[in-house]
């Protein structure tokens, strides 16, 4: 007889999440070809690329504008989609954009037999251990500080980040003439190479005091699939 937690686990097994980051202009094309070929929903969010030139920031001119559009679906729906869009967007050459799955389970924090997953563990999990290259690291800072932390994870090896700016839900909001006043977030996606995970997530850590409260936070997920990174396709079994 199954139980709930087990009846959910095996559902999720069943989908995964798939993420793709491109262009404001590119949106508009990806998300008509997929309604002209699957009837499946997705949401965008609004980002910005990274912003490497110090100058061209001054100028107000660096701010590279993304779409980030998220989708869940059955395993075999998405490996379509990714298929089409990638043709479509030609996102294996360098610069086009990124696109990258990851099976539900592991986003929701299960692992392949529905157990928490925890990401110090990984190396000694078998069943994942020569699977996952690649992982997506979030991090949530006060506004303002997006750019902050990009300096600090490029320097412990990281390349590039897409930002999405964003507005807390805490309990103890500021009033202004009766209105609360929710304040803004900064949440810096970057795809990392499994290897150097630990380094950017400890000088990230380190940087922003993330053992005191209110100071930030980040979490990971393992990627199945990415498409776009580098001029590269990677695919796990």
């Amino acid at each position: 007889m199954s139980t709930p937690n087990t009846d959910i686990s095996s559902a999720l097994t069943d989908y995964e999440l798939l993420c793709f980051i491109v262009d404001r202009n590119q949106s508009a094309k990806l998300l008509a070809g997929l309604r002209a070929h699957f009837s499946t929903g997705a949401t965008v969010l609004l980002g910005s690329g990274s912003r490497p030139s110090k100058f061209l920031q001054i100028l107000g001119l660096s701010e590279v504008k993304r779409d980030i559009i998220l989708i869940v679906q059955s395993k075999s729906e998405i490996g379509q989609i990714l298929d089409l869009a990638t043709d479509k967007l030609n996102l294996r050459e360098a610069g086009k954009g990124i696109a990258f799955t990851c099976p539900l389970q592991y986003f929701c924090g299960l692992d392949d037999q529905g157990q928490h997953l925890r990401f110090n563990e990984l190396r000694s999990t078998e069943s994942m251990l020569h699977e996952v290259r690649y992982v997506a690291l979030h991090c949530v800072v006060d506004y303002g500080l997006g750019e902050e932390v990009v300096g600090v994870a490029e320097e412990a090896g990281a390349k590039g980040a897409t930002f999405i700016h964003a507005r807390g839900a805490s309990s103890h909001s500021q009033m202004l003439f009766d209105f609360p006043i929710e304040p803004q977030k900064d949440v810096v996606l970057m795809v990392l190479e499994t290897e150097i995970l630990d380094k950017v997530s400890a000088a990230l850590e380190h940087h922003f005091e993330m053992h005191k409260e209110n100071t930030g936070i980040q979490y990971a997920y393992p990627l199945s699939r990415v498409v776009g990174l580098y001029g590269q396709e990677i695919e796990h079994a």
